[in-house]
């Protein structure tokens, strides 16, 4: 909201650190909001660094803009290769529009792998890079027993979800026979 907006720079980080890591617990069963999450990192990252610069960034959710402007400030970092998916996502994939098409899931990881390379270098406190062995999917970026509990909670999740979907009949067991 206008006007409620942390100040501090660290303030930002951490908040993107939350987005990237809710896009990784998405990725699997649910890569559209995955990707509007990676587009909140992205964009919350960059307007982080602009204000650890002193300056803010304006009304923009443009990964383009805000790469723009940092790099026309001098801050050197690696832009993300394809920054139109993310502010495509930003405008269609949080909307029903039945014209959006998903990136395919092996460009949605490169997507991610790229952002995770932005945080490591715009704010490495909260972006560790990944150890020298471990890849940098979103399954990479997860612990085995990180992985075990993402699949029981989804899976979880998926349980309520259709048990919320069947009727009320169908629900307490008390089906027509047929």
């Amino acid at each position: 909201m206008p006007g409620t907006d942390s100040a501090n720079p660290l303030d930002w980080y951490a908040k993107a650190k939350r987005q990237f890591d809710a896009a990784l617990l998405l990725r699997e069963e649910l890569p559209d909001l995955c990707l509007t999450h990676v587009q909140q990192t992205a964009e919350i990252l960059l307007k982080g660094k602009l204000l650890e610069k002193g300056f803010t960034a304006g009304p923009t959710h443009s990964v383009i803009a805000l790469q723009k402007k940092l790099k026309d400030m001098g801050t050197s970092f690696t832009d993300v290769t394809d920054p139109g998916i993310l502010d495509h996502s930003y405008l269609f994939a949080r909307y029903p529009t039945p014209s959006y098409v998903l990136p395919p899931p092996e460009k949605l990881d490169a997507v991610i792998a790229e952002v995770r390379r932005l945080g490591e270098q715009l704010c490495p406190a909260y972006f560790p890079p990944p150890q020298a062995t471990q890849s940098v999917t979103p399954s990479g970026l997860l612990s085995e027993e990180a992985q075990k509990e993402l699949h029981e909670g989804m899976s979880k999740a998926s349980d309520i979800h259709k048990k919320a979907s069947l009727g009320d009949e169908e629900r307490s067991g008390n089906l027509p026979k047929k």
